[in-house]
């Protein structure tokens, strides 16, 4: 008798067998057969299907030079520039943001002297948990979704299982450069509202429309928070 029943992602099969065995000198003392039975059961647990959703915050906090010495080169750049002194900012600025002109601005300049910036920190660290999902053996139940979050939520590259393009897009974030010096905050709430409903609930993992769902949110703090949707 066998029996296939499945949990989530956990399918078993359960074997019952009973037998008889005819004996021949046990038969003297009228034995004639010996009973045998038993059951083997045998379980296997597949790997779920995941859905993650990568909030990167690209506000204008990010433009930031990401080390104290970034800090430093940048504010002496922006100090010493005559441009942003005509602007009335001979200051030593280490922000890579505001006053975008013809890429003369705090960003441009940050770029052309190779500083890295908190959001040149953050490209690198979603690609790399991209590319550590695309090395996992269970690389094809991964979806990844990457969104940017200053004023409000923006799709940058909705929920997919190609993994190399999601790498790409992320590869390519900035910081929105405002040519009115007005600040990209972070809009957590509306953010938040936002994503919840993109992401959806959560499943128990065993196909990828009842996939389990993360996202996770990376800001100028230096951390990734991560929440299970459920």
């Amino acid at each position: 008798t066998v029996s296939v029943s499945k949990n989530g992602g956990t399918v078993t099969a359960s074997i019952s067998y009973a037998a008889s065995t005819a004996t021949y000198f046990a038969g003297l003392f009228g034995v004639s057969a010996f009973p045998s039975s038993g059951t083997v059961v045998i379980s296997r647990t597949n790997s779920p299907f995941f859905d993650i959703e990568i909030v990167m915050d690209n506000s204008s906090s990010m433009a930031i030079a990401a080390t104290t010495a970034g800090m430093t080169q940048l504010g002496q750049l922006v100090e010493k520039s005559p441009l942003f002194a005509a602007w009335g900012q001979n200051q030593a600025c280490a922000f890579g943001c505001h006053f975008a002109a013809n890429n003369n601005d705090f960003y441009g300049l940050a770029e052309s002297h190779h500083i890295q910036l908190r959001i040149d920190v953050l490209n690198q660290a979603v690609q790399q948990v991209i590319t550590t999902l695309a090395a996992s053996p269970a690389a094809a139940q991964f979806q990844v979704g990457l969104y940017t979050l200053n004023t409000s939520l923006t799709t940058v590259f909705p929920l997919s299982g190609d993994l190399a393009a999601a790498s790409a897009a992320a590869a390519g974030l900035t910081v929105p450069v405002t040519s009115a010096g007005n600040d990209a905050d972070s809009n957590f709430p509306a953010g938040m509202q936002s994503i919840t409903a993109i992401a959806g609930a959560g499943g128990d993992g065993s196909t990828q429309a009842n996939a389990r769902k993360f996202v996770f949110i990376v800001t100028e703090i230096g951390r990734a928070s991560c929440r299970e949707r459920v």
